[in-house]
């Protein structure tokens, strides 16, 4: 039987409009200890019925059904899983790319599971205790699809093994390669959600001079190298990085077109400081700088700071194409900032296209926060 939770007055109106997020404000304290990872029922103040959701130590719910009576029992997960991975093997072309999100959290029903495949690897990410009681029947369910690695990334970057003991893949994306590692890596090993949009700078690269900056692992970088780019600069702190991206290019390019890539290990926060040669693509895919509520402000400036820097050193003609992927900066604010920077730096752009993540990274229309990855293509006017 599930505990019980009673919303405070006048808090129920996420719930009605089915967000899948109930914070310790909302509801009055539980008389008795409920254990991390319980299913809890959650009733209005007149005891009307609201739903289904997990429990959390911390005082958060996430929600897990809407509907009366619900069973959350072995099938009812596996289904919500199996309807994510066909919604992913009608849409992606397993024959150009065979690394993508299987399971995006809230966007698929399953709250604190992420699961990233990785060519014959899976790589899970747990955020929520009710899912890690559900780990032997997830694993499960990706034996049964044949994957021969199973391993959960950590919080803390460690990596446990569920089956096998790969560490490292090579992976195919819209038939290019990269070398995925999951020890040490961002995320769990590589940008999943920026496939759709390396795509659209490759199909512009084409005799261009192009700027990735926090280019990680050169996705951008092998993207536009195969769009016939002139000339590639791929600019990132992390010396490790810089060295897996040679090794991508390396994986797909003649020795003559390698020449073509180049690698800087250095803050882009002080890149501008010396001059620097002009760039007909600048693209800025900083990580998220506002993982919590309280880093907005901070966060704010800091996009702001890296943009405007670039708008400074940008002329007529040249394409900046520049994102956030923190999940409390919208789409409102984040075009409010990019406003702020080439306001500041006294040029004009133009917004040729908004983008966001790909169709393997859904959100719920009830959870607009599911909604992390925002970008802007912009061209200088002068």
């Amino acid at each position: 039987m599930a505990f019980r939770i009673q919303i405070l007055p006048g808090k129920e109106k996420s719930l009605l409009g089915f967000h899948p997020w109930v914070y310790s404000r909302a509801f009055a304290p539980p008389k008795d200890p409920i254990p991390d990872g319980c299913i809890v029922e959650l009733f209005s103040s007149q005891n009307s019925f609201l739903g289904y959701g997990f429990w959390e130590a911390q005082g958060k719910i996430r929600m897990i059904g809407f509907e009366k009576s619900q069973v959350f029992d072995a099938d009812f997960w596996t289904h919500r899983m199996k309807s994510a991975i066909q919604l992913r093997k009608e849409n992606i072309d397993p024959r150009e790319t065979n690394a993508y999100r299987a399971i995006n959290s809230e966007g698929d029903g399953m709250p604190g599971l992420i699961a990233d495949i990785y060519s014959n690897s899976v790589c899970l990410q747990i955020g929520s205790q009710g899912i890690r009681d559900l780990l032997p029947l997830i694993t499960e369910f990706f034996e049964k699809e044949s994957f021969q690695t199973i391993l959960e990334k950590r919080e803390d970057g460690s990596l446990s093994y569920l089956k096998g003991n790969s560490g490292f893949e090579t992976i195919r994306e819209n038939n290019i390669a990269f070398h995925v590692y999951f020890q040490g890596g961002q995320k769990t090993g590589f940008f999943l959600d920026q496939r759709e949009n390396r795509a659209l700078v490759r199909a512009q690269s084409k005799g261009k001079k192009v700027l990735n900056l926090f280019g990680y692992t050169g996705g951008f970088s092998c993207y536009a190298l195969s769009g016939e780019a002139s000339q590639v600069l791929t600019v990132d702190i992390s010396k490790r990085a810089l060295e897996i991206a040679s090794e991508n290019v390396a994986l797909n390019f003649t020795l003559e077109k390698q020449k073509c890539h180049k690698t800087e290990e250095c803050d882009v926060f002080s890149f501008w400081d010396k001059p620097r040669e002009n760039f007909d693509i600048v693209i800025l895919d900083p990580p998220a700088f506002a993982k919590h509520s309280t880093q907005v402000e901070k966060a704010t400036r800091g996009y702001k700071e890296i943009n405007l820097k670039a708008m400074l050193n940008m002329k007529p003609g040249n394409r900046l194409w520049t994102f956030s992927c923190s999940q409390n900066i919208d789409m409102t604010l984040f075009r409010k900032i990019i406003f702020g920077s080439a306001k500041d730096a006294k040029k004009d752009f133009q917004i040729l296209r908004q983008v966001h993540q790909p169709l393997d990274h859904p959100f719920s229309v009830f959870h607009p926060e599911g909604e992390y990855l925002k970008g802007l293509e912009l061209v200088c006017r002068g």
